[in-house]
C-alpha cells in the first residue's frame, strides 16, 4: 500500500481529504518539487511519519482477519499509536445481545488502557465496506476516544489508498468531559 498525503497540522485544519498531492516544504506548506511527501502532526508537535501512517493503516486493515462479525459482516479494525511508539490493535467484536458489541476503536484503547497507556498520538480505523467512503467511528467511539484528549484520526477506505484525517474534538465538538464532572481534581 502506498499512501500518500499532504502534512496536516494539527488543530489548525478541518478534515482534510489525502490523496496525492505535491510534497509540502515543512517550514512554510509552499509546494516544492520532488518526491512526494507526507506526516501527520500530533497534538505534540510532532511528526508521524508516512512510514508510521502506512504501518498504522496496515496494522488496522490486517486486524479486519480477527473481526468477530457474524451478524453485520462489516468488520472494522483499528490501530492506536500510544506516545511511547506502542500500536494497540483492535477489532469490532459482535454479540447476540446487540447492545454488548464492542467497536474496533474501543476495542483498541481498553487494549492500550489494560497495558497502562493512557497518552495516544494517532489512530487509523479500516473497515471491510465495499462503499467508496471513508468509515468513521460511530457515536459512542467519539465520546471514548476523547476521553483521552485531542488526537488525530485517520479514516480509511477499503476500496482505494486516499485517507480522511481529522481529530477526535472535530469528530465531537462539544464533547462531554471531566470538565462537567463535580468532583476535585
Amino acid at each position: 500500500m502506498k499512501v500518500i498525503f499532504i502534512k496536516y497540522k494539527f488543530a489548525e485544519v478541518a478534515p482534510v481529504l489525502i490523496t496525492k498531492m505535491p510534497a509540502f516544504d515543512t517550514n512554510n506548506n509552499a509546494p516544492v518539487s520532488g518526491d512526494m511527501k507526507s506526516c501527520v502532526v500530533d497534538k505534540y508537535g510532532q511528526e508521524v511519519d508516512v512510514a508510521m501512517v502506512g504501518l498504522l493503516i496496515d496494522k488496522a486493515k490486517n486486524a479486519l482477519a480477527n473481526s468477530h462479525s457474524p451478524y453485520s459482516q462489516f468488520k472494522v479494525g483499528a490501530a492506536l499509536l500510544d506516545t511511547k511508539g506502542n500500536i494497540h490493535v483492535g477489532v469490532n467484536v459482535e454479540n447476540a445481545s446487540y447492545g454488548l458489541t464492542i467497536c474496533a476503536e474501543r476495542s483498541a484503547m481498553v487494549s492500550a488502557v489494560s497495558q497502562g497507556e493512557k497518552s495516544f498520538r494517532v489512530i487509523a480505523i479500516a473497515s471491510s465496506s465495499d462503499r467508496d467512503e471513508f468509515c468513521p467511528p460511530c457515536g459512542a467511539c467519539r465520546q471514548f476516544l476523547v476521553e483521552f484528549g485531542d488526537f488525530p484520526v485517520i479514516m480509511t477506505k477499503n476500496t482505494s489508498d486516499e485517507i480522511l484525517v481529522s481529530s477526535t474534538h472535530k469528530l465531537l465538538p462539544g464533547s462531554f468531559s471531566t470538565d462537567f464532572l463535580d468532583f476535585q481534581k
